[in-house]
């Protein structure tokens, strides 16, 4: 790669190959003229999911680069997550589970945010919803007794 792209977009397969195509498809279909790359890593799948994204990758014509990287072992999101960003540089990175659909404006609002404040911003973390379009809860408390009884 000659050129570092602005963003870079590390996917995790783990036994989930069509909807890591599907999450794909949906990063192209917004990705707009944004400079970026996607990363998917596959976690030691063993089922040929590996196999069916290299496929798709091989067959498509998508508006930016997209690598797979096969783990010889599944080290988990975070170890899955870490072969995506070291594979290659970027300036803001999006790790995404193979299970997201990225929505029509995503990248444009996500991008337009990470930009107006780039030395300031660590970390985005956008709204997450159901196909129904409900609000999911994306992170919790360590629980305890009182929190799992009221909930």
């Amino acid at each position: 790669m000659t050129s570092t792209p602005e963003l870079v977009i590390s996917i995790i397969n783990y036994r989930t190959g069509p909807m890591t195509v599907q999450c794909i498809e949906s990063v192209m279909t917004d990705i707009g003229d944004i400079d970026a790359r996607v990363v998917v890593v596959d976690n030691a799948s063993g089922d040929g999911s590996a196999e069916l994204v290299a496929e798709w990758i091989e067959a498509s014509d998508t508006p930016i680069p997209v690598d797979l990287v096969r783990s010889p072992e599944n080290t988990g999101f975070s170890g899955g997550h870490n072969q995506g960003i070291t594979f290659t540089e970027g300036q803001f990175y999006l790790l995404l589970n193979s299970d997201a659909i990225v929505s029509k404006g995503f990248f444009n609002a996500l991008m337009t945010a990470a930009r107006a404040a780039p030395k300031e911003v660590g970390l985005l973390a956008p709204r997450l919803a159901g196909p129904d379009g409900e609000t999911q809860i994306s992170c919790i408390r360590f629980p305890t007794p009182i929190s799992e009884f009221s909930r």
